[in-house]
């Protein structure tokens, strides 16, 4: 019984790990998009804005970069603990058909409803990682350090389970 006790509450303590970027006011998931696909083709991505803060809260999404993105909505308005979906396309020249391995960021901008003297917008800067072509499955291929700490603290919190287990079972 302690057992499962032990796997519930390690299940609760991974999941709380999931990498997402917060700043006051916004909370943005996945924390980096990455966009891949083939030359000469649309290539979209999304990626979801969260307000977590107890206001009404104005978003706004700027491209960063000189790479033709279109981001849909690039305003809008979120109540609280209320989420939106964004998307961004990419359309690469179709006159080069040059394989692309790019990295670039996306600027999400909240700002309060209501004004004050006080108040400050808040922003995240969402990576943006962007190949076509060949070179599509490289820029895919790296490690995230955030993931493999989540990794690596969840294989600790089982091996500790594993001994404790063993432990209360050869007592009995």
């Amino acid at each position: 019984m302690k057992f499962i006790l032990y796997f519930a509450i390690l299940f609760i303590v991974h999941c709380s790990l999931i990498p997402s970027a917060h700043a006051v006011g916004i909370s943005v998931s996945p924390r980096e998009l990455v966009l891949h696909g083939a030359p000469n083709k649309e290539i979209t991505g999304a990626f979801t804005v969260m307000n977590p803060s107890r206001e009404t809260v104005i978003y706004e999404v700027e491209n960063d970069s000189l790479l033709p993105f279109i981001i849909t909505p690039t305003t809008f308005l979120l109540e609280p603990n209320k989420s939106a979906h964004v998307t961004v396309e990419y359309q690469s020249d179709v006159r080069t058909g040059r394989d692309l391995s790019a990295q670039t960021s996306l600027s999400i901008l909240g700002r309060p409803l209501t004004v004050r003297a006080t108040n400050a917008a808040s922003g995240i800067k969402l990576p943006v990682t962007i190949s076509t072509g060949q070179v599509a499955g490289v820029a895919t291929a790296r490690d995230d350090p955030s993931t493999a700490g989540a990794v690596l603290i969840s294989i600790v919190l089982i091996f500790i389970g594993v001994l404790i287990f063993t432990r209360e079972r050869t007592h009995q």
